[in-house]
């Protein structure tokens, strides 16, 4: 699952009978020594295989959440430990002139930009989806989401929240003043944040809250993948 891995499109002729019949090939690096031993090494056949997490629904970043979505429909549960990075992979398709990111991960586009020079981001508005995550709503727990900008904007959602009965959790950017219910507070840094992003959303669906409350954290390159992440995760909400 989750992970700071970086997936890589590349278009030749030689591979016009992919699944996606896109004539694409992709590269997944995982960090996991654990997939290579048991996986890759040993299976003597090509594997691709799906998140370990039904269609739309939050991401599993320990084992025990992916029972929660899948136990009964799995034979086998391979324990790697947490995830450390938290969120899915960066996606880049080089297949055109310039590279362009189609979906954040945490290999962000200045880290990119460093290597290989200019980066685009976003889908180019193709009717086919050329990578993973790009449904409105995606990465979603089952308590539905809400997005605010600030503290205040966030206790005062709160506090009608509570007038209307209504139980709720509060991921705070930073520390927050006062108190909430079920208020966690959320690193100031882009990666540690998005380690623990996923894990915190499971923790609060465990729960069994009404709403849970999202402070957006700064529109900035670094905190690309988080803000796609969340956006997605309230769509619909």
């Amino acid at each position: 699952s989750a992970r700071r891995d970086l997936g890589l499109f590349d278009e030749r002729e030689d591979h016009r009978h992919d699944t996606l019949n896109k004539f694409e090939h992709a590269w997944k690096l995982p960090v996991q020594v654990i997939l290579f031993f048991f996986g890759f090494a040993n299976a003597g056949v090509p594997l691709a295989a799906p998140s370990a997490n039904r269609s739309t629904e939050l991401s599993p970043t320990r084992a025990a959440h992916v029972l929660k979505g899948l136990n009964g429909r799995i034979e086998l549960l391979l324990d790697g430990g947490p995830c450390p990075g938290g969120l899915e992979s960066t996606v880049v398709d080089v297949t055109g002139d310039v590279p362009r990111v189609l979906r954040p991960g945490l290999i962000a586009r200045p880290m990119l930009e460093a290597v290989c020079g200019r980066v685009e981001a976003g889908a180019t508005g193709e009717g086919v989806a050329r990578a993973p995550g790009h449904m409105a709503k995606h990465y979603s727990p089952r308590t539905p989401v809400v997005l605010v900008d600030a503290h205040e904007r966030a206790l005062a959602l709160g506090a009608e929240f509570a007038r209307q009965k209504l139980s709720w959790g509060w991921l705070a950017l930073g520390e927050h003043p006062g108190e909430a219910f079920a208020a966690v507070p959320m690193p100031l840094d882009a990666d540690e944040y998005a380690a623990r992003l996923y894990r915190e959303l499971h923790s609060f669906d465990e729960r069994a809250l009404d709403r849970i409350i999202v402070e957006l954290p700064p529109d900035a390159p670094e905190w690309a993948a988080v803000r796609d992440r969340l956006t997605r995760a309230a769509a619909g909400g």
